[in-house]
């Protein structure tokens, strides 16, 4: 295995063939002059760089990628989020994979941060995109110009045909200015998963950490006094993760931040550092259940399995893909809150070579280590 010239952007292990071999796939920056990069696992412990063949020998000015399966058949899709003349706007491509070792890009969505997530429970990712207000001009900093250039959130539903529907005013996202990170988790343990976004005050200068509560019916509440992340973070945001640190059943969150662009108006003035943050979630009387994946015959870290838990009338979805995301990893393990549902009603993991594990009334408040099966 040989990488020339890779930058560094970002980097993911991944099984995009199925074969139960984690391959690796390598996003670079156009500024490094060299293509993103998938090298195969030969399963004899070398590589071999199937970047051409596969159609992803991209380059571009790569800001974030993640591997999900989008239209739930069983293989990871790609997506790719590039960066277009400035930092803060740009286009987010959706690559599937044909699972003939081929990948075709078949979507493209105007923004620069994104997130996946299940936000209606119905068992397929749907795709939130977010464009970050404009406050710089060529790495000078100009804050007024966000009271121009807004930017703005966007959610698109995944109707499970291909097809992704933007519902954005609906769900109370239309008047709500961008973010410059985004991701989708469960902080509240009722079975909804909500969202985590960095969003910007105009008139502070700064930038605040936001939780918006999914109530369930298909809309979002900004709730972020009511969790106490009253946080005025200095510089800029990077990175979000999630993980329960401290194993009390409720996702935490770490959060990341970089220099701010230099001021317009006195660009000799020392830029503001941002302060990395962990949030302790306080928990609530919400119960959960998590799964530790381990696999024998797909391969032992479980990526590409898909989860469907049910617990009283409601159903959710998670996929395993490892936790990494963009410039963060989230925990690899799988989180379901449960809401006041004393247990969940059936489980059902699907591996990624077609084995299936079935769970039934599976009591709340506890992990459980689920190891695959030859068949099931």
């Amino acid at each position: 295995m040989h990488i020339q010239r890779a930058g560094e952007e970002l980097l993911h292990t991944l099984i995009y063939d199925n074969d139960g071999y984690l391959d690796l796939f390598i996003a670079n920056a156009k500024r490094h002059d060299a293509p993103s990069v998938l090298f195969r696992n030969n399963g004899d412990g070398t590589f071999f760089d199937v970047s051409a063949n596969a159609g992803l020998n991209i380059i571009d000015d790569t800001v974030k990628s993640s591997w999900i399966d989008y239209d739930n058949d069983g293989y990871m899709d790609l997506t790719i989020a590039f960066s277009k003349k400035s930092w803060d706007r740009g286009e987010i491509c959706i690559y599937r994979n044909m699972q003939n070792g081929t990948f075709k890009k078949t979507m493209t969505f105007k923004g620069l941060i994104y997130a996946w997530g299940d936000y209606d429970n119905d068992g397929y990712y749907d795709l939130l995109v977010t464009i970050p207000p404009r406050t710089s001009i060529k790495g000078y900093k100009f804050n007024m110009l966000a009271r121009i250039f807004r930017g703005s959130i966007k959610l698109y539903e995944n109707k499970g045909n291909g097809e992704f529907v933007e519902v954005s005013s609906k769900t109370g996202f239309k008047n709500e200015m961008g973010g410059d990170k985004a991701v989708f988790f469960d902080y509240d343990n009722d079975g909804d998963i909500d969202i985590y976004m960095n969003t910007y005050d105009i008139e502070k200068d700064i930038l605040i950490d936001t939780i918006f509560m999914n109530n369930g019916d298909k809309t979002f509440t900004n709730v972020t006094e009511k969790t106490g992340m009253i946080q005025e973070i200095r510089g800029k945001g990077c990175s979000a993760a999630y993980a329960d640190y401290n194993n009390d059943g409720f996702l935490d969150l770490f959060l990341t931040n970089d220099k701010e662009m230099y001021i317009v108006w006195d660009p000799l003035k020392e830029r503001r550092k941002g302060q990395n943050v962990l949030y302790k979630n306080r928990g609530s009387n919400n119960r959960w259940v998590k799964l530790k994946l381990i696999g024998t015959k797909s391969n032992r870290e479980g990526l590409g399995v898909q989860i469907t838990l049910y617990a009283g009338d409601k159903m959710q979805y998670r996929q395993a893909t490892g936790g990494m995301e963009g410039y963060s990893q989230h925990s690899s393990v799988i989180h379901f809150g449960l809401g006041k549902a004393v247990r969940a009603d059936r489980i059902e993991i699907a591996w990624p070579n077609k084995n299936k594990t079935v769970l039934t009334n599976v009591s709340a408040n506890q992990m459980l280590a689920i190891k695959e099966l030859a068949r099931q």
